[in-house]
C-alpha cells in the first residue's frame, strides 16, 4: 500500500509488513501489520487483518495487492477455542470505526491513497476519503493469556472471485484499538510518515 502525504505531493508507504510462518500450507500465510496493529492472514484473493483486543475480535478486509476494501455485504462467525477445552460461536457483525479508534482512510478509486487520518483524494478532486470498516465479533478478552485461545474466521458474502474465506488466528495479547494520542501511547513507529507529517504523530 501507499499512503496519500498530507497535501505535500509525495506519497510515503505504509505496506503490511511481516514475516510469514513456516509450514502454512500454500495460499494461506499470516503476518503482522503496521495499520490496524493485528495479524494479517492471505487467501486466495484476500488479505484479513485480524486485531485481538480487550472488548473483541475485529476483522478488516484487504485486496490480494493489500489495498483496504470495504465490508459491504460480507458476514461471518468466529469460533473461539480456549486452551481448556471449551469453544464458544460468536457472529461477526459489520462495525462502523468509533470516534478516536486508529482508523485507516482511503480511496476506493486510487489505491495508491491510503492514509491514518480523514482526507480528501486529490486525484478525485477532493472526495472525501472513506473509513475502513470491519467485522467485530463481541468477547470479553481482557482475562486471557497470549497462546491460550484460537480463533477460526468464517466469512461469506465476498467478492472478488473468492465468495468464501477460512482462516484461523492464535492470540498473542490485547492490540490498542484506539488512536496513540486518545490512548496515551506513544506514535506507532513510520505512523507519523505514512500521514504525511513528520514528526506529528496522529
Amino acid at each position: 500500500m501507499r499512503a496519500q502525504s498530507g497535501g505535500h505531493g509525495d506519497d510515503t508507504h505504509a505496506s503490511m509488513h511481516g514475516t510469514g510462518r513456516g509450514g502454512e500450507t500454500p495460499g494461506h500465510s499470516h503476518e503482522k501489520c503496521e495499520l490496524h496493529l493485528g495479524q494479517v492472514s492471505m487467501t486466495k484473493a484476500h488479505h484479513f487483518e485480524t486485531v485481538f483486543a480487550a472488548d473483541g475480535i475485529r476483522i478488516y478486509f484487504y485486496t490480494g495487492d493489500q489495498s483496504p476494501l470495504l465490508v459491504e455485504k460480507a458476514e461471518g462467525k468466529a469460533t473461539l477455542r480456549f486452551k481448556d477445552g471449551t469453544s464458544r460461536e460468536i457472529p461477526l457483525v459489520l462495525q462502523k470505526p468509533k470516534e478516536g479508534e486508529r482508523t485507516v482512510y482511503f480511496c476506493p478509486m486510487h489505491e495508491d491513497v491510503v492514509q491514518m487520518e480523514p482526507g480528501e483524494c486529490l486525484k478525485c478532486g477532493g472526495m472525501r476519503l472513506f473509513a475502513q470498516d470491519y467485522l467485530y465479533a463481541k468477547a470479553d478478552l481482557s482475562k486471557v493469556e497470549p497462546g491460550a485461545l484460537e480463533a477460526t474466521i468464517r466469512i461469506k458474502g465476498l467478492s472478488g472471485g473468492e465468495p468464501e474465506a477460512l482462516f484461523t488466528e492464535t492470540y498473542e495479547g490485547a492490540a490498542t484499538t484506539m488512536r496513540p494520542e486518545e490512548a496515551g501511547e506513544a506514535a506507532v513507529p513510520g505512523e507519523a510518515k505514512e500521514a504525511g507529517h513528520e514528526g506529528h504523530a496522529h
